[in-house]
């Protein structure tokens, strides 16, 4: 069973017991679309994976964002990420790691053990 079965949609990372997203780390868009309904372009980017390559962060936390890019990314002599795609701007609510997010919710695999068979 995954972290994210049985938590909230607008989840962040914070609620997962993680910290905030950091520069390189790999995330999935994602939030709770009743408290947050979508309009214009956001529904494009719901559910891909990206990587975080900048954060302009503010002394209230409401307020940080994180620019990810949905392309490869390198790094800069100063040691930034870059992306070599299109990069967007989202809000902690908006993000889960990647990891919490290998596979959908109903997706099962079963493994056999001889006579007895694992569901995970």
């Amino acid at each position: 069973m995954r972290i994210v079965d049985h938590l909230p949609q607008d989840i962040g990372t914070s609620a997962l017991g993680l910290d905030t997203p950091r520069v390189g780390d790999c995330v999935v868009i994602r939030r709770d679309e009743n408290k947050y309904p979508s309009k214009g372009t956001w529904p494009a980017f719901r559910g891909r994976r990206a990587t975080v390559v900048e954060v302009n962060p503010d002394d209230r936390p409401h307020l940080i964002e994180y620019r990810v890019s949905f392309g490869p990314t390198r790094r800069r002599p100063d040691g930034s990420l870059h992306g070599d795609d299109v990069v967007t701007w989202f809000k902690v609510y908006e993000l889960i790691p990647a990891l919490a997010a290998v596979a959908p919710v109903d997706e099962r695999r079963h493994f056999s053990l001889g006579d007895r068979t694992l569901v995970g």
